[in-house]
């Protein structure tokens, strides 16, 4: 039996991420791509379901609005965001279903949760440090997924040491982030690489599909992939 698709507005359809979400959205049956908004495109009056935004910084509150004047979920992409834009973002979640992604691939997904049980296991005397590397076009560093990181160590009584989350910006590297923890005469790594972009706009698409019809608050995808 054919289920209905999904239907989404993308903002910040012409960056590098929002031009492969649009592209990749188009070649599916569950989503429906009801508006791409560039920076001069008009908001759409309505029939959308969830909007996905890879807006950077200086799009993101766009689609803070359209949600609000649409009521529907928010996937929210972008990171390097000022405290003003982040209180926004935790406000739009007392209304409508909000995910914070910093990032959207599911092996990132499934990393944190493999440092989770090992945070819950990690002996006294350990350190941990970030290592992230991203394109030399990326502006915020460290990487919201590093940042990410290493909030999940401090909330475990394991906090990363203050110059121990380290950032390269070179070439065409999508996202490369890696966990070195390190003992007494031991050392262990846990290591995401990101081949492709379409990793990060599949991801979005699906959390986009999942997030539809749920009830206001602040998702992860954690929460999207576990069913929450």
């Amino acid at each position: 039996m054919a289920t209905t698709p999904t239907r989404i507005a993308i903002v910040g359809s012409s960056g590098r991420l929002g031009a492969r979400i649009d592209a990749l959205a188009r070649d599916r049956d569950d989503v429906l791509v009801i508006a791409s908004l560039g920076r001069e495109d008009p908001d759409p009056g309505g029939g959308i379901d969830v909007v996905i935004e890879a807006a950077g910084p200086a799009g993101v509150g766009r689609a803070m609005r359209l949600c609000e004047f649409l009521g529907a979920p928010l996937v929210s992409a972008s990171t390097g965001l000022a405290a003003r834009e982040r209180d926004r973002r935790q406000a739009l979640a007392e209304r409508v279903a909000v995910l914070e992604a910093p990032n959207l691939s599911p092996g990132v997904a499934l990393m944190r949760a493999a440092f989770a049980a090992v945070l819950g296991r990690l002996p006294e005397g350990w350190t941990i440090e970030v290592h992230e590397t991203h394109h030399a076009g990326k502006l915020d560093r460290p990487s919201g997924t590093a940042l990410m990181l290493a909030a999940d160590a401090a909330d475990a009584g394991h906090p990363v040491a203050g110059d121990g989350i380290h950032s390269v910006r070179a070439g065409e590297v999508v996202g490369e982030h890696e966990l070195v923890l390190t003992g007494p005469g031991e050392r262990l790594r846990m290591r995401h690489e990101a081949g492709s972009r379409d990793v990060f706009a599949a991801g979005a698409i699906d959390a986009a599909i999942r997030l539809a019809g749920r009830p206001p608050g602040l998702y992860t995808m954690a929460d999207l992939l576990t069913g929450r």
